[in-house]
């Protein structure tokens, strides 16, 4: 089988391939396994994850939502009662 040129997706560089599938030259390729590998054996913030869901609690209000449950139901009947009611 024949080799084509391509070009990498990732660096722009021209590479020869057999398969006109891989549009990743072999040494970008080789740089996303290392980097895989370096986040694979890391380990995950334990610290990174509870900011996250402690800022995120912060900015809901428990109001807003008590209000969201009581009036989002009327609003849907009265919606539902207008469209299925005949109009004049």
């Amino acid at each position: 089988m024949s080799k084509t040129k391509i070009r990498c997706n990732t660096c722009g560089k021209w590479f020869q391939s057999a398969n006109a599938k891989e549009v990743t030259c072999p040494d970008c390729l080789q740089k996303a396994r290392k980097e895989k590998m370096a986040a694979k054996a890391a380990p995950p913030s334990a610290g990174k994850a509870a900011t996250a869901t402690a800022t995120s609690a912060a900015l809901v209000d428990p109001e807003a939502i008590a209000k969201a449950i009581t009036v989002a139901p009327a609003v849907i009947a009265r919606a539902i009662i207008a469209a299925l009611l005949p109009t004049a």
